[in-house]
Formats: structure tokens, C-alpha cells, sequence
């Protein structure tokens, strides 16, 4: 396989984008590259993208065997692990789309639910807006990939801490945030489009380079568009279809007596991606994102509700469901997605 294959110039655009011209969204990681004297190439790129992928493998791992750690667990914990490595998520945000923003905001919100989880309100005062707002500049899609998950864990821990500090914080910042992004986010100086343009070799108009060129209304009309196509409503419809065995995994845990209403707000807060339907053409893209925030749902809740693993009956039908999503799962390697 060849470099331009693993990384291909449309992705490569988005490492071309850096505060050193202006201010502009999606401008962190380019900036960041700059900062070290990381020179943006495509060997360069992937290196960055395995590392960050392999750092997201490590802290699911990691949360697996933190929950599934007496020897009769083992088989449960395999069976996750077959699920997360062989869904279409893992195949669309590791393999087909190799190099983009995605991984490294999926590890910033992994990181931002264990500091809920496992620290003090301080640690969460401080950490979590900070996170927040260099994951929004990362990628301004943060806000209905990741933020609603972290919110969802902040509202579970709510119970034994005092949180209104932190929420307040977090909501200034990020607005702050989002207004600059909307407001200053677009190239508005000429060196910077042609240099976008000579480094990519797309156009103005073209995407990438046209989200730094396009207004919001811009967007969701180009996406509106789309929405008259046949191809794109089989492609939506199959992705549709693909999410099914995630949301009977959920429908799952949804059914365990001992499920309150904290853990039902994380259950249910990775359909809080589903706006980004009508603000950009990725539909498989969303898709994989709704399906690896279910997964770390039900990763949460497991661990929350400390479930009866001496339930054989509970245990059996996990077991079944989980080798079905596997099973449906293998759509994702298989390049259906």
C-alpha cells in the first residue's frame, strides 16, 4: 500500500490549516504540528494518526479489563473487544478514513469521561473545559460527537458532586469558543486560500479547501442537496441498518431493572450526533461515530450498574447479542461501509 493511498490529499488538507496565516476552525493539530517544527507530509501524518489510534485501543483495553477481571469474565471481555475491533466504526474512523480528526477527539473524550469518572470536582473544573475547547478547535463537530457523552458521565457523577461550578465554565468557554469559530473560522485573507489551493491542489470551490471558504447556510444547503440523490438514501438506509444490532445492544442494557435515570441520559446521548445529518455529507461517518459512542455507553453503564455476571441467563443472553453484533459487525472490514 502507498502513502497516497493511506493518506490521501483530501485528508492532508485539513494538516495544511494553522493559526500561523489566521485564525481558523479546525486549526489546532495543524498549529500544533508548526509549533514543533513537524513538517506536514503524509509519512508524517500517518505516524501521528497510528499513534493516536493505537492510544484509543489502549484506553478501551485498558476500561475492558478494568470491568471484566475474574477468569469466567475473560470470554465477556474477548467478546467486546471482537465487537469494538470488528464494527464499522472501527473500519470507517481507523481504516477507510485514515489521517482524519476524528481519532484524536474520540481519545480527548475517552480522556475527559475518566477524569468525570475517577477524579475529584477540581480536576473537573479545570480539565474538562480546557479538553472541551481544544477538542471544538480540533474539529467543531465536537460538540454533538463528544461533549454530549461527557455531559451525560458529568450528570451521572453529579449525584455525589457539586458540579454547577464546572458546568457553567464549560458552557462560557465553549460558547466563547463557538462564536469565534462562526465568526472568524472562514480564510478571510487571499494568501491564505492560495495557499490552501497550491499546497492541495483543490480549488476554492472544492471541498475540502471550500470548508474553509463556505459559509454555514453554504453547507447545509451542498448537504440538502445530496438528500435528492437515490445513492444517498441507499447509503443512509444501509448504514441505517448496520447500526441496528448497536441499538439492540443498548435496548439491552435499556431493559436492566436497576437503570436509572443518570445512566438512560448515557445510553441515549450518542443519538445527539444525528444534527450533523443536516450540516454535512459524511452519513457513513456519523453513522460510525453514533456506533462507537454506544459501545462506550455501554462500557459506562456496565461498570456503573455493576452487573450480576454470576447470571447465567443475563450472562447467555449477552453473549448471543454481542456475537450477532459481531457477526453484522464484519459489514464494517468488509468495506460495506
Amino acid at each position: 500500500m502507498t502513502w497516497d493511498r493511506t493518506i490521501t490529499n483530501y485528508i492532508l488538507t485539513q494538516y495544511f490549516v494553522s493559526y500561523d496565516f489566521e485564525f481558523l476552525k479546525r486549526g489546532l493539530i495543524a498549529s500544533v504540528f508548526d509549533l514543533f517544527g513537524i513538517t506536514v507530509n503524509k509519512v508524517n501524518v500517518f505516524v501521528f494518526s497510528y499513534l493516536i489510534i493505537n492510544a484509543v485501543f489502549v484506553v478501551v483495553w485498558k476500561a475492558v479489563n478494568s470491568l471484566f477481571t475474574y477468569p469466567d469474565q475473560k470470554k465477556m471481555a474477548l467478546v467486546f473487544m471482537g465487537i469494538f475491533i470488528l464494527s464499522p466504526a472501527t473500519a470507517v474512523q481507523f481504516g477507510n478514513d485514515f489521517g482524519r480528526l476524528d481519532p484524536t477527539n474520540i481519545l480527548l473524550m475517552l480522556l475527559s469521561i475518566w477524569i468525570v469518572l475517577y477524579k475529584s470536582q477540581y480536576w473537573i473544573l479545570f480539565l474538562i473545559p480546557t479538553l472541551s475547547v481544544a477538542a471544538v478547535l480540533i474539529h467543531e463537530i465536537y460538540i454533538f460527537t463528544g461533549l454530549p457523552l461527557v455531559l451525560a458521565v458529568m450528570y451521572l457523577r453529579s449525584k455525589e458532586l457539586n458540579l454547577k461550578v464546572a458546568y457553567v465554565l464549560l458552557a462560557g468557554s465553549l460558547l466563547l469558543t463557538l462564536i469565534c469559530i462562526l465568526t472568524f473560522g472562514k480564510a478571510d485573507y487571499l494568501f491564505t486560500v492560495e495557499y490552501l489551493t497550491a499546497k492541495t491542489g483543490f480549488t476554492s470551490e472544492e471541498f475540502p479547501v471550500a470548508v474553509w471558504t463556505s459559509s454555514l447556510i453554504q453547507n447545509i444547503g451542498f448537504t440538502f442537496e445530496r438528500y435528492g440523490r437515490v445513492k444517498t438514501w441507499t447509503s443512509i438506509l444501509r448504514d441505517l441498518f448496520i447500526l441496528l444490532p448497536y441499538l439492540l445492544l443498548i435496548w439491552f442494557a435499556f431493559r436492566h431493572r436497576d437503570l436509572n435515570k443518570q445512566l438512560k441520559y448515557v445510553l441515549l446521548a450518542p443519538l445527539a450526533i444525528f444534527p450533523l445529518f443536516l450540516v454535512g455529507i459524511d452519513f457513513s461517518r456519523w453513522i460510525g461515530l453514533v456506533i462507537f459512542n454506544f459501545m462506550i455507553a455501554f462500557l459506562i453503564v456496565w461498570h456503573q450498574l455493576k452487573l450480576n455476571l454470576d447470571d447465567r441467563s443475563y450472562n447467555k443472553k449477552y453473549l448471543y447479542l454481542s456475537y450477532f453484533t459481531m457477526l453484522l459487525g464484519l459489514t464494517g472490514p468488509l468495506g460495506i461501509t
